[in-house]
């Protein structure tokens, strides 16, 4: 989806495209999980 799954809470444009995905679930998980891992 994204190159750096890392930068998806920078990327508003990419967020977009996961929520409108269906991805939400994923998105929030990806936050979570690589909230500071760069």
């Amino acid at each position: 989806v994204c190159e750096a799954l890392s930068n998806v809470a920078l990327n508003n444009d990419c967020a977009k495209i996961i929520a409108e995905k269906g991805g939400v679930r994923l998105l929030w998980s990806l936050l979570q999980s690589s909230d500071h891992n760069v």
